[in-house]
Protein backbone atom coordinates (compact mmCIF):
# COMPACT_ATOMS: atom_id res chain seq x y z
CA UNK A 1 0.00 0.00 0.00
CA UNK A 2 1.70 3.36 -0.55
CA UNK A 3 2.64 5.71 1.76
CA UNK A 4 -0.08 9.15 2.18
CA UNK A 5 1.13 11.92 2.99
CA UNK A 6 1.13 14.14 6.25
CA UNK A 7 -0.61 16.72 4.16
CA UNK A 8 -3.25 14.87 3.16
CA UNK A 9 -3.83 13.47 7.29
CA UNK A 10 -3.78 16.39 8.46
CA UNK A 11 -6.65 17.92 5.85
CA UNK A 12 -8.97 14.99 7.58
CA UNK A 13 -7.95 14.32 11.08
CA UNK A 14 -10.67 16.85 11.96
CA UNK A 15 -13.20 14.70 10.30
CA UNK A 16 -13.23 11.24 12.66
CA UNK A 17 -12.55 12.26 16.57
CA UNK A 18 -16.71 12.95 17.42
CA UNK A 19 -17.06 9.56 15.95
CA UNK A 20 -13.85 7.82 17.52
CA UNK A 21 -14.97 8.95 21.23
CA UNK A 22 -18.65 7.91 20.37
CA UNK A 23 -17.25 4.41 19.69
CA UNK A 24 -14.81 4.79 22.11
CA UNK A 25 -17.43 5.40 24.61
CA UNK A 26 -19.49 2.53 23.42
CA UNK A 27 -16.62 0.22 24.00
CA UNK A 28 -16.39 1.42 27.68
CA UNK A 29 -20.18 1.21 28.32
CA UNK A 30 -21.36 -1.67 27.03
CA UNK A 31 -18.20 -3.66 26.56
CA UNK A 32 -18.60 -4.34 23.06
CA UNK A 33 -15.14 -5.85 22.02
CA UNK A 34 -12.72 -3.76 19.88
CA UNK A 35 -12.63 -5.98 16.94
CA UNK A 36 -16.13 -5.99 16.49
CA UNK A 37 -16.46 -1.83 16.25
CA UNK A 38 -15.72 -0.61 12.85
CA UNK A 39 -16.37 2.83 10.47
CA UNK A 40 -18.04 1.66 7.10
CA UNK A 41 -17.62 4.04 4.41
CA UNK A 42 -19.57 3.92 1.34
CA UNK A 43 -19.54 5.47 -2.11
CA UNK A 44 -22.85 4.71 -3.80
CA UNK A 45 -23.13 5.00 -7.57
CA UNK A 46 -19.68 5.54 -8.24
CA UNK A 47 -19.41 5.36 -12.03
CA UNK A 48 -19.84 9.17 -12.76
CA UNK A 49 -16.64 9.04 -10.61
CA UNK A 50 -14.97 6.17 -12.05
CA UNK A 51 -15.66 7.53 -15.67
CA UNK A 52 -14.52 10.96 -14.84
CA UNK A 53 -10.77 9.71 -13.58
CA UNK A 54 -10.34 7.02 -16.73
CA UNK A 55 -12.12 8.37 -19.69
CA UNK A 56 -12.15 12.50 -18.67
CA UNK A 57 -8.67 13.50 -20.55
CA UNK A 58 -9.78 11.61 -23.52
CA UNK A 59 -13.67 12.76 -23.70
CA UNK A 60 -12.43 16.42 -23.77
CA UNK A 61 -10.92 15.64 -27.96
CA UNK A 62 -13.23 17.09 -30.49
CA UNK A 63 -13.48 13.44 -32.06
CA UNK A 64 -16.08 13.54 -35.14
CA UNK A 65 -17.43 9.88 -33.84
CA UNK A 66 -20.61 8.53 -31.27
CA UNK A 67 -17.96 6.77 -29.54
CA UNK A 68 -16.84 9.79 -27.66
CA UNK A 69 -20.32 10.64 -26.41
CA UNK A 70 -20.87 10.32 -22.38
CA UNK A 71 -24.20 8.44 -22.86
CA UNK A 72 -22.19 5.55 -25.12
CA UNK A 73 -19.65 4.70 -22.10
CA UNK A 74 -22.73 4.92 -19.07
CA UNK A 75 -22.11 1.91 -17.16
CA UNK A 76 -23.58 1.38 -13.49
CA UNK A 77 -20.69 0.03 -10.86
CA UNK A 78 -21.14 -1.65 -7.72
CA UNK A 79 -21.23 0.40 -4.62
CA UNK A 80 -17.78 1.05 -3.34
CA UNK A 81 -17.10 -0.16 0.55
CA UNK A 82 -14.21 0.27 2.76
CA UNK A 83 -14.33 -0.38 6.19
CA UNK A 84 -12.02 0.64 9.23
CA UNK A 85 -11.34 -1.75 11.83
CA UNK A 86 -10.55 -0.23 15.48
CA UNK A 87 -7.22 -1.12 16.41
CA UNK A 88 -6.64 -3.15 14.03
CA UNK A 89 -4.78 -1.68 11.46
CA UNK A 90 -4.15 -4.78 9.21
CA UNK A 91 -7.53 -5.88 8.77
CA UNK A 92 -8.44 -1.94 7.93
CA UNK A 93 -5.62 -2.79 5.07
CA UNK A 94 -6.99 -5.63 3.65
CA UNK A 95 -10.42 -3.88 3.45
CA UNK A 96 -9.44 -1.17 1.40
CA UNK A 97 -7.16 -3.71 -0.71
CA UNK A 98 -10.30 -5.84 -1.48
CA UNK A 99 -12.28 -2.20 -2.47
CA UNK A 100 -9.59 -1.36 -4.72
CA UNK A 101 -9.27 -4.85 -6.54
CA UNK A 102 -12.94 -4.90 -6.61
CA UNK A 103 -13.06 -1.48 -8.58
CA UNK A 104 -10.62 -2.60 -10.85
CA UNK A 105 -12.00 -5.87 -11.79
CA UNK A 106 -15.32 -4.05 -12.12
CA UNK A 107 -13.18 -1.22 -14.62
CA UNK A 108 -11.46 -4.55 -16.30
CA UNK A 109 -14.97 -6.21 -17.08
CA UNK A 110 -16.73 -2.95 -18.20
CA UNK A 111 -13.58 -2.43 -20.95
CA UNK A 112 -13.95 -5.79 -21.94
CA UNK A 113 -17.99 -5.64 -22.65
CA UNK A 114 -17.67 -2.49 -23.91
CA UNK A 115 -15.31 -3.98 -26.44
CA UNK A 116 -17.24 -6.42 -27.42
CA UNK A 117 -20.47 -4.37 -27.51
CA UNK A 118 -18.33 -2.05 -29.87
CA UNK A 119 -16.74 -4.67 -32.15
CA UNK A 120 -20.94 -5.69 -33.35
CA UNK A 121 -21.86 -1.82 -33.62
CA UNK A 122 -19.30 -0.20 -35.21
CA UNK A 123 -17.13 -0.12 -38.29
CA UNK A 124 -13.61 -0.85 -38.43
CA UNK A 125 -12.12 2.14 -38.34
CA UNK A 126 -14.27 3.31 -34.98
CA UNK A 127 -13.48 0.49 -33.64
CA UNK A 128 -10.13 0.33 -34.11
CA UNK A 129 -10.63 3.93 -32.14
CA UNK A 130 -11.86 2.62 -29.07
CA UNK A 131 -9.34 -0.43 -29.08
CA UNK A 132 -7.00 1.82 -28.72
CA UNK A 133 -8.48 4.02 -26.59
CA UNK A 134 -9.06 1.44 -24.13
CA UNK A 135 -5.61 -0.40 -24.69
CA UNK A 136 -3.91 3.36 -23.83
CA UNK A 137 -5.90 4.79 -21.02
CA UNK A 138 -7.09 1.27 -19.04
CA UNK A 139 -4.01 -0.05 -18.46
CA UNK A 140 -2.58 2.77 -16.99
CA UNK A 141 -5.48 3.24 -14.18
CA UNK A 142 -6.19 -0.17 -13.31
CA UNK A 143 -2.47 -0.79 -11.95
CA UNK A 144 -2.66 2.37 -10.25
CA UNK A 145 -4.97 3.28 -7.50
CA UNK A 146 -8.39 4.11 -9.53
CA UNK A 147 -8.94 6.71 -7.54
CA UNK A 148 -6.49 8.14 -5.45
CA UNK A 149 -8.37 10.64 -3.32
CA UNK A 150 -10.39 8.01 -1.81
CA UNK A 151 -7.30 5.77 -1.73
CA UNK A 152 -5.62 8.37 0.36
CA UNK A 153 -8.80 9.47 2.50
CA UNK A 154 -9.35 5.88 3.90
CA UNK A 155 -5.40 5.53 4.53
CA UNK A 156 -5.58 8.51 6.48
CA UNK A 157 -8.78 7.62 8.14
CA UNK A 158 -7.13 4.01 8.91
CA UNK A 159 -4.23 5.76 10.30
CA UNK A 160 -5.91 8.39 12.88
CA UNK A 161 -8.09 5.51 13.65
CA UNK A 162 -5.99 3.10 14.70
CA UNK A 163 -3.53 5.28 16.62
CA UNK A 164 -6.21 6.96 18.35
CA UNK A 165 -8.33 3.65 19.65
CA UNK A 166 -4.14 1.70 20.33
CA UNK A 167 -3.68 5.38 22.65
CA UNK A 168 -7.22 5.47 24.08
CA UNK A 169 -6.93 1.62 24.93
CA UNK A 170 -3.30 2.03 26.58
CA UNK A 171 -4.31 5.28 28.70
CA UNK A 172 -7.23 2.66 29.33
CA UNK A 173 -4.96 0.41 30.36
CA UNK A 174 -2.47 2.97 32.61
CA UNK A 175 -5.74 4.03 34.48
CA UNK A 176 -6.25 0.04 35.35
CA UNK A 177 -3.22 -0.35 36.91
CA UNK A 178 -3.93 2.56 38.99
CA UNK A 179 -7.51 1.61 40.41
CA UNK A 180 -5.84 -2.08 41.06
CA UNK A 181 -2.56 -0.45 42.41
CA UNK A 182 -4.99 1.73 44.74
CA UNK A 183 -7.66 -1.25 45.74
CA UNK A 184 -3.97 -2.42 47.30
CA UNK A 185 -3.12 0.30 49.11
CA UNK A 186 -6.88 0.67 50.86
CA UNK A 187 -6.31 -0.92 54.42
CA UNK A 188 -9.71 -1.33 56.65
Amino acid sequence: MREYSEQCRASHESELPRQLKRLWSLHEKYGVPSHKLFIQMDYYEPGDFIWRRIFGECYDRAVPTHLYDKSEWIHKFDNMRSIIHMGDHDASAQALMIMRSSTTSQVQDYCASKSNEFRNTCTPAEYVLVERLVRKVIPRHCDLDLIPEVVNFHISMMVIATEFWDAMEEQYNVHHLFDLAESWLVVD
